[in-house]
């Protein structure tokens, strides 16, 4: 459990002050990545999603009912070496009710005191503050994580190029990321290569950042 609760910490901390991703404009250099992220397991009924290019949040849409949930989206990103990161945190919550103290100043009579001098001298009461314990009871919600993890990797994108950064979460603690460069057949299918070295130049275009992505060949899961 206590992996669980650091990565749910980190999270949180992560998620206080974040950038938005912005893409560049069409008429700048840029490659086109296809953020795919695949629910296998849905082990809390409320989830919390972060995907970060870099320090920047991506959006990404809900999960697609079905088994597995999956959601998808097309970015255009700069040709430069970056940092994908996906959290993924199913929780769900309790509500209790919980003793607590607080305290209140009071004023109370703590003896006299006297000004001036003389005919012209004045005696009061002199007071005094102290802090009073009250109990009362407040509603409190907690968040009761049931799964969390987190997973990254590396991307160098080439101008023009097509990829797909695909992120699989299996369950607490058990998750992927990959990159894969979409390559297009001649014949209107698909074959994958991994991100990296090898892969062959770019296209002078960029086509069919729309529309169905299919599987990730298994090879790669």
């Amino acid at each position: 459990m206590r992996p669980v609760l650091s990565a749910l910490i980190a999270l949180l901390a992560l998620s206080a002050c974040v950038r938005r991703f912005e893409e560049p404009r069409l008429d700048e250099p840029h490659a086109i990545v296809k953020v795919r992220v695949v629910h296998h397991d849905s082990p809390g009924p409320q989830l919390s999603e972060d995907v970060r290019w870099n320090e920047y949040a991506v959006a990404v849409p809900e999960p697609m009912s079905g088994q597995p949930r999956e959601s998808l989206r097309a970015v255009r990103v700069r040709p430069e070496l970056a940092h994908w990161a996906f959290a993924t945190t199913y929780f769900h919550t309790v509500t209790r009710m919980e003793m607590r103290i607080e305290y209140r100043t009071e004023q109370y009579a703590c003896g006299t005191e006297t000004t001036g001098f003389g005919a012209t001298s004045s005696t009061r009461t002199r007071y005094c503050t102290r802090q009073v314990p009250e109990q009362r009871w407040v509603q409190v919600t907690d968040r009761i994580v049931d799964g969390a993890c987190r997973a990254g990797v590396a991307h160098q994108p080439i101008a023009g190029a097509m990829y797909v950064v695909q992120y699989d979460y299996f369950g607490s603690d058990r998750c992927t990321v990959q990159c894969l460069r979409q390559l297009g057949a001649g014949d209107g299918s698909f074959r994958f290569v991994p991100c990296g070295a090898g892969e062959p130049p770019a296209e002078t275009t960029v086509a069919g950042a729309g529309g169905a992505l299919p599987p990730v060949p298994p090879a790669y899961r």
